[in-house]
């Protein structure tokens, strides 16, 4: 993740077992004794320069956004306090989503790291199963007040959507929260702004949403600051796109400027 200044770092508590690579062999371990680490350097910074900030036991797939706030660099991602499918868990975590040997029950989560005192407060935003989260890209590095966030489906080994959620960042709170209709499941948003976007806020989210029983897919367009609403367009594709995870909106002027 970057701020403004800085780049975080993360050396997370699932890693290979050293006592396994001793043996020349190699086997994925979950250490819930082993604090996760952040690091936080300058931008042009280098190993000298890493402050490193001892967390609870965590893996993340992907963070939301990074800033600067005083003395405190703020990061919210998707937190996975128990990462291991079929590993050695404490209690009964229940079925979720797999990919390969990594359990997908993610949190939104924040941490505030404290460049002055060394401190660190973390605390989980929403007991909502949440990954793929999108936010409007040119508030990058700075103060982001809104993350769209596609909602795992329950019940499932497969990695599936089944709504998105609209988060205020700046609260920790839902915001607003769609639901696809039964049976349909989209992917990872992307975040088109506005001709003449005024607010972070100001445009469109877009995905593409596939029925699982026929393949029929369509692109579903909301508005970005009525997600509850339901999309404002719905555009048929005359085949089926495949649920993925990652999407970028280029604007006409974008690929314009790219030719020659």
């Amino acid at each position: 993740a970057i701020t403004q200044t800085r780049t975080l770092l993360f050396d997370m508590s699932m890693m290979w077992d050293p006592d396994e690579l001793a043996r020349g062999r190699v086997k994925l371990r979950f250490f819930r004794d082993i604090p996760s680490r952040i690091g936080v350097l300058p931008r042009l910074g280098g190993n000298a320069d890493v402050q490193w900030f001892e967390t609870e036991p965590f893996f993340m797939y992907h963070t939301i956004a990074a800033w600067d706030e005083d003395d405190e660099v703020v990061l919210i991602g998707c937190q996975i306090p128990e990462p291991m499918a079929g590993g050695d868990a404490p209690r009964d975590l229940g079925p979720a989503p797999t990919i390969a040997n990594l359990r997908l029950e993610p949190y939104l989560h924040e941490w505030r790291l404290n460049v002055v005192t060394g401190a660190v407060r973390e605390r989980r935003l929403d007991d909502v199963h949440t990954e793929f989260p999108r936010i409007n890209d040119d508030h990058l590095a700075a103060p982001a007040r809104w993350s769209y966030n596609p909602t795992v489906a329950p019940g499932f080994e497969t990695l599936l959507f089944d709504g998105l959620i609209r988060y205020d960042l700046t609260t920790g709170t839902a915001q607003s929260h769609y639901r696809y209709p039964a049976g349909w499941y989209g992917g990872e948003t992307t975040f088109a702004p506005a001709t003449g976007a005024t607010d972070e806020g100001d445009g469109y989210v877009l995905t593409f949403v596939a029925e699982e029983a026929t393949g029929a897919s369509e692109l579903y367009v909301w508005d970005a600051k009525e997600i509850a609403a339901g999309p404002v367009a719905r555009l048929k594709i005359p085949q089926r796109v495949p649920n993925g995870y990652h999407t970028q909106w280029v604007s006409a002027a974008q690929v314009a400027g790219q030719r020659s």
